[in-house]
């Protein structure tokens, strides 16, 4: 155990927090590592703290050791499980009382990390270590200097910060507790301090900055703690009641202060004198960070309490107030080319002049988010509430929710058809022209109404591109194209202001559609479009004439209501009257309308159909769009073209002209940016041109392939670029099919070495399962490497037939020849296998590492059994074995269920070869299935894999149950079961079989898919020939599922009212590649989705699946004969009287069955034969 701190322990540590600020390297890093020794001892924490609290301490010191100290009592309070280290009760409790004396700090850095701590400590200790946390903060409150209830109030904004972010049932409790004990005490301070600042900002503001009195400094603070308190006022609203969105009680605290905060909201905007420029102080800062935190604060509690918030009378005042603010700045906002010209006339500085301009903007943003948040609400939609109550569970009564969701309804509906009290006409110039032609419209509505006001001074002025945005396009030309095409709205007022009009649109179609359809005529008259931008008239902005930014803001806006404007706006009139000729002007001032065009028109493809003879013109124009060298108007010919090719009514022909010229840009967008969001859109158009043209592109998959590698090394470290560089090879190799081995050398083998490399990090990152995913889709694409070799098959056949070939086991009647599989003459196939297989190596350590992948490592695994036959266990046999061993009982239900298949697939694909590699696997297997652990449905779901091993290598069976009574994990759980009813003769091997035997038929019936019960039947009936003296033992619980199988199948009792089986699965007992097999749901398995999951028809794979179809036996075999051959092998093995014996002692109806069943085998055309050669194989050896 670490020894505690002593004396000299305390100066040292002084000394390295004085050390660990040296500009010495060296220096620095020894007082670090010493800092960090110290953590774990006793008393380190109490040793920090006391160096904050002294104040003749270096300040820098002071400083460094407040924030170890939060850190040590984040890492230590709380002892975690497997560590000895933490902080010992009696420290817990000295250091408690020592922060008091903390509190009043000078220096306001020092004060947060206090803070800090107090917020740490009582996430872990209230209220059960810490009762009278609160008690003690408001005691210092009480008589404490102005300094000290500051910091009171900053640490109970943070402690209340961290407090609500306990989410249990419990801690909620606790807060709400909390909110009754300080309610009362905050929001009698907020309101006394909103009345002493709004009595004292007028004479502070017009002092301005010179003023350094103590009055200035005075409200300076007071506007500091008034935000303190509005902020723990905020989280104490929000958390401490329960939501009235589903609950509809009302929220007293809501009533109490929201009306008091819209009036104050009001005062502090009405402080300044309008028209009357104020020089920017610090004071004139603060105000405007208090008018956006409580706008902030409003939004926020509207969220949390829509229904009080329309109870208290607070909703329609603060949109109205909300709705002034934007209306009246579009009316006084100086033009776009001046921004802040009039706020910063009296001052003559820029940087005042853009401090103006951004504190305007983001208060207007925050009006704008109010506003959208009450259009938004799904409590005033009436769709949030749900349909069931909270605590019962019982169906909810929701006639008062709707009635109050209509009522809320009904006052919007008054609300936004009143008369506006800001007209914008009053402003004058274009920006009243456009909204007047909005007001023109009114679609039903009054023409000066406040939502034809608020709506046209959105698109008029908040929607039109600033001398700011313009200076951004020309300095930083892709990060203005990505942060006004898919940037957030809370960041940016033109944004905001685009999704207010968005679900204002969306609320009053009927009202707005025809007003904003209106604003094209008036924004066209302004800026004809054959008139050359570069020659318009009037008043230019960075350049750009500002009757052309109106008309950028019109095409923006109409662009955004693209749905909501279909009914009001003939879009293929406007394409082809004035778009197109826009377009064809490649002036500078035009860059702006050209950018907006290609936006246009990616909102509106569904407008153009698949046969309009526009589209290959339009194509062309998008094209000339993305070879532009600005990337803003590039990117949305980018993005145009990212709609066209993805829209459903897409047509090949039309483009396939344009397709060279269109991936050659693509390559040069690659190729020359640098931006992660630039190259991220470029590869996905990529990725759909491929997807999208098809047979078209195929000429071209040899440039494209020779291009990625480039890309790819230029991509390094970004994972994200990796990974669509990763699925353009998968689309490139479905769509080059049978010839996709040309692309493995130079392309597809480098990227699988690095991104199956573990060891890479960016193969943690995403790439992993991209990586495993392009092996896939190469293995499904490749041609067949073999074919069936008919000799060695006859010669197989013909010693089956008496039984060498399988131990003296004999076929069952009817069985076709085995499936040989041999290489395919020349260099060529072998190659291929050898590069295709050379990646198994990998596969082992993936499969060990995780199982997140484990769906398409199967499907690899089935894929390469299918190709590689029996050369698959020469070249890679015990990496596949590797594979398997750190799946099969390691992974849950659902795993197992993927690994099943595959070994099914890889018995038929390679009987001989892959029963004998497999048979580890099978012997843990077995072990499985023998220890209990296992649910039915893994249990039933492994015979059908037992069963293949028994009709296609019965030997191979024989010799797994050897082993198995010889393994000590089997042996272990045979034991288990002890031997209740198993002969006592029978050797240990014939122990594991009658134990298999019997399990298989217990199981049977939990075998839902015919196709299996099918299966496992035939194999019961193969399994009557076996060389074990118990077999003859167990007939009564064999022949059972026998028989049901056959009347299934070919006794009547079917669907089809019986018949032949004709196999038409892969194989019969499971659809591998339906849904349900391929990952997904709630077992942490990833799905195989995208290129691959196309990948399942590729030519290559469809053959080979065809391949193993046509030669499975247990498709071939009907199950009535099968029976008579496992029955006349059994009697040729045992005697014919010791089998009539056995059949004798059944069970009447089973026994009727049995014979009902062989006698349709015996009258079947050749039964003769088939009889004969089941009976010839008598004189076999015992196990």
């Amino acid at each position: 155990m670490s020894q505690p701190l002593t004396q000299q322990d305390f100066a040292s540590l002084l000394s390295c927090l004085q050390n660990a600020l040296n500009q010495n390297p060296e220096v620095q890093k020894q007082a670090e590592a010493y800092i960090q020794s110290l953590d774990s001892r006793a008393g380190f924490s109490s040793a920090l703290a006391e160096i904050v609290g002294n104040r003749e301490a270096d300040h820098s010191a002071r400083y460094l050791a407040s924030v170890h100290l939060k850190n040590s009592i984040h890492r230590n309070w709380k002892k975690r499980v497997g560590t000895s280290t933490g902080i010992s009760p009696e420290e817990k409790a000295h250091l408690r009382s020592r922060l008091s004396g903390l509190i009043p700090q000078d220096d306001n850095q020092i004060a947060v990390q206090v803070a800090l701590v107090y917020a740490k400590v009582a996430r872990f200790d209230y209220p059960a270590d810490w009762p009278g946390l609160f008690a003690d903060l408001l005691a210092n409150v009480n008589g404490g200097s102005a300094l000290t209830v500051r910091r009171v109030y900053l640490i109970l904004h943070h402690v209340l910060k961290e407090l609500s972010s306990k989410r249990l049932v419990a801690d909620q409790a606790h807060f709400a507790q909390v909110t009754e004990l300080l309610f009362g005490h905050v929001w009698g301070c907020w309101c006394a301090d909103t009345q002493a600042l709004l009595a004292g900002l007028p004479a502070g503001l017009e002092a301005g900055p010179a003023a350094g009195s103590a009055q200035a400094q005075a409200l300076l603070q007071s506007c500091e703690r008034w935000m303190l308190l509005l902020k723990i006022l905020r989280r104490l609203i929000l958390h401490g009641f329960p939501s009235d969105a589903k609950s509809l009680s009302p929220v007293p605290a809501v009533h109490s202060c929201c009306p008091h905060m819209v009036s104050a909201l009001q005062g502090l905007l009405g402080v300044r004198p309008r028209g009357k420029p104020l020089p920017r102080s610090h004071l004139q800062a603060m105000l405007e960070r208090a008018i956006l935190k409580l706008l902030k604060t409003l939004c926020q509690v509207l969220e949390a309490h829509p229904w009080s918030f329309h109870g208290a009378g607070v909703l329609l005042p603060s949109m109205e107030l909300c709705a002034n603010q934007l209306v009246e700045a579009a009316a006084a906002a100086a033009p776009p080319e001046q921004p802040g010209q009039q706020a910063a006339a009296g001052a003559g500085s820029a940087a005042a002049s853009a401090a103006a301009a951004a504190s305007t903007e983001r208060r207007l943003t925050a009006c704008c988010g109010l506003l959208i948040g009450v259009m938004g609400s799904k409590s005033y939609k009436g769709q949030a509430g749900g349909s069931l109550e909270p605590g019962s569970g019982q169906p909810r009564d929701t006639t008062r929710y709707k009635a109050m969701a209509a009522e809320v309804r009904a006052a919007l509906e008054t609300f936004w058809a009143a008369p506006s009290t800001a007209a914008v006409a009053a402003a004058g110039g274009p920006a009243a022209a456009v909204a007047a032609g909005a007001a023109a419209a009114g679609g039903g509505g009054s023409s000066n109404s406040r939502l034809i006001a608020l709506a046209g001074a959105l698109v008029s002025r908040h929607m039109v591109l600033s001398r700011a945005d313009l200076e951004q396009w020309r300095d930083e030309p892709e990060e203005f194209a990505h942060t006004h095409g898919s940037g957030s709205w809370q960041d940016s007022l033109a944004l905001a202001a685009e999704q207010l009009y968005l679900v204002l649109l969306q609320a009053y179609r009927e009202v707005l559609g025809p007003a904003v359809a209106s604003l094209l005529p008036v924004v066209a008259a302004g800026a004809p479009a054959g008139v050359p931008a570069d020659s318009l008239p009037g008043e230019r902005v960075a350049g750009v004439p500002l009757a052309l930014l109106y008309k950028d803001a019109v095409y923006a806006a109409l662009a955004a209501g693209a749905y909501e404007l279909h009914d009001y706006l003939d879009f293929r009139a406007w394409l082809t009257g004035s778009l197109m000729q826009e377009l064809s002007d490649a002036g500078a001032a035009n860059r702006p309308l050209r950018r907006r065009i290609g936006l246009v028109v990616a909102a509106n493809v569904d407008r153009v159909k698949e046969d309009d003879p526009i589209r290959p013109s339009l194509y062309g124009s998008m094209l000339q769009l993305l070879s532009e060298p600005d990337p803003a108007v590039c990117l949305s010919g980018l993005g145009a073209l990212t709609a066209l090719l993805g829209d459903f009514n897409f047509l090949e022909e039309p483009f396939a002209p344009l397709l060279p010229a269109c991936l050659q840009l693509l390559l040069q967008v690659m190729g020359g940016s640098a931006e992660l969001d630039t190259q991220k859109q470029a590869f996905g158009l990529l990725n759909l041109v491929i997807e999208r043209c098809g047979e078209a592109l195929r000429p071209h998959v040899g440039a494209l392939a020779g291009a990625l590698p480039a890309l790819w090394e230029a991509a390094a470290g970004q994972s994200l670029l990796r990974i669509q560089i990763l699925e353009a090879v998968q689309r490139l190799l479905n769509l080059s099919g049978p010839a996709s081995p040309q692309l493995l050398p130079g392309l597809v083998l480098p990227l699988l070495s690095y991104s199956l490399d573990l060891r890479q990090p960016e193969t943690s990152e995403g790439l992993l399962e991209d990586g495993l995913a392009l092996w896939l889709v190469a293995l499904r694409n490749a041609p067949t490497c073999c074919e069936q070799d008919m000799a060695a098959a006859a010669a197989a056949a013909g010693q089956g037939a008496d039984g060498g070939a399988n131990g003296g086991i004999a076929p069952l009647e009817g069985q076709p020849p085995p499936l040989v599989l041999r290489l395919l003459p020349g260099p060529g196939p072998a190659q291929v296998l050898e590069a295709l297989l050379s990646p198994f190596p990998a596969l082992a350590a993936i499969a060990e590492s995780s199982t997140e992948q484990l769906p398409v490592v199967m499907s690899i695994l089935t894929s390469a059994a299918l190709l590689a036959g029996p050369a698959l266990w020469a070249a890679a046999g015990g990496h596949v074995i590797n594979v398997f061993m750190a799946v099969v009982g390691h992974v849950s239900e659902r795993g197992m269920l993927l690994v099943f298949p595959v070994l099914e697939h890889m018995l038929q694909a390679a009987p001989q070869a892959a029963a004998a590699a497999l048979q580890p696997v099978l012997l843990r297997l077995l072990g499985l299935l023998f220890g209990g652990k296992e649910s039915g449905l893994v249990v039933a779901n492994a015979l059908p894999v037992l069963g293949r091993l028994l009709l296609a290598a019965p030997q191979q069976l024989v010799a797994l149950c050897g082993a198995a009574a010889a393994d000590p994990v089997v042996a272990a759980a045979l034991a288990a079961r002890g031997r209740e009813g198993v002969p006592a003769e029978l050797a240990p091997a014939e122990v594991v079989l009658w134990r298999l035997l019997e399990l298989w038929a217990e199981a049977f019936d939990g075998l839902g898919q015919a196709g299996a019960r099918r299966l496992c039947g035939l194999a019961l009936c193969r399994g009557l020939a076996l060389p074990s003296r118990g077999v003859l033992g167990l007939l009564d619980v064999l022949l059972p599922p026998i028989t049901a199988v056959w009347f299934e199948t070919e006794g009547g009792g079917g669907e089809d009212g019986g018949g032949v089986w004709r196999g038409e699965a892969l194989p019969p007992s499971y659809d591998y590649f339906s849904a349900g097999m391929r990952g997904g749901g709630d077992e942490g398995l990833d799905e195989v989705v995208g290129p691959a999951l196309d990948s399942e028809e590729a030519e290559g794979e469809t053959a080979r699946r065809a391949l193993l179809r046509d030669a499975d036996p247990a498709a071939a075999v009907t199950v009535s004969a099968a029976l008579r051959s496992g029955l006349c092998a059994a009697a040729a093995l045992h005697g014919e009287a010791t089998l009539n014996a056995a059949l004798n002692a059944l069970d009447p109806t089973l026994a009727a069955a049995v014979q009902k069943a062989t006698a349709a085998a015996a009258a079947a055309p050749g039964a003769g034969a088939g009889a004969g050669a089941a009976g010839a194989g008598g004189g076999q050896d015992s196990m």
